[in-house]
């Protein structure tokens, strides 16, 4: 069960070309769920969260050629009730503090389209009780694609161009029950799209 409290503004800047939007919000979790890491199809409700935070966002263009949408979340996060009273007050699972998204897309031709962008994550814990955690990363992707002709466009994606180490999903509950799953290092996409 969620109950949320949120209050946003939304201004227009550089002549209605781009968006500035910000919110700030409070939410309460209760009977938070997850999944048994030794039986997925059981799931535990093992406390009540609570997540105070802000989100500010640009979006639009900030030349003709230029389009960036970026986006920052600022997360207070607590374990307010718990049947494990070491977790009271603690942050929940997979939660970051901070969060950062920016892509940004140039248009140098009618055809050519460059864009390339970053993910920032800060450290997240594992366990409720705080006592396990993964690192903060940034992570870097890039794309380009070409309009050959009015039927056939080209592309190429590289994701997590430094083939940056970073974790999707985790669970520690001690020494003998945890793991820890690695996202996809370095990746390089082609596509080839085609309309009648």
């Amino acid at each position: 069960k969620t109950s949320a409290l949120e209050l946003g503004a939304k201004v227009s800047i550089l002549g209605g070309k781009a968006e500035l939007t910000g919110a700030v919000f409070d939410t309460l979790v209760t009977n938070v769920r997850n999944s048994d890491p030794d039986d997925p199809t059981v799931q535990n409700a093992p406390f009540d969260q609570r997540v105070k935070g802000v989100e500010l966002a640009i979006k639009g263009y900030v030349t003709e050629k230029v389009e960036v949408l970026a986006n920052y979340t600022h997360l207070n996060d607590r374990i307010t009730a718990s049947s494990d009273p070491l977790s009271l007050g603690k942050v929940a699972p997979n939660t970051p503090h901070d969060a950062v998204n920016v892509w940004t897309t140039i248009e140098p031709t009618i055809a050519w389209t460059w864009a390339f962008g970053m993910t920032g994550v800060s450290h997240r814990y594992a366990d409720t009780d705080n006592s396990a955690g993964v690192p903060s990363y940034v992570m870097i992707n890039a794309m380009t694609s070409y309009q050959v002709n009015e039927h056939l466009k080209v592309q190429l994606n590289l994701n997590n161009v430094t083939d940056k180490l970073y974790f999707t999903g985790f669970y520690y509950t001690g020494v003998a029950e945890n793991h820890a799953l690695p996202s996809a290092g370095r990746t390089l996409l082609g596509l080839a799209t085609y309309r009648f």
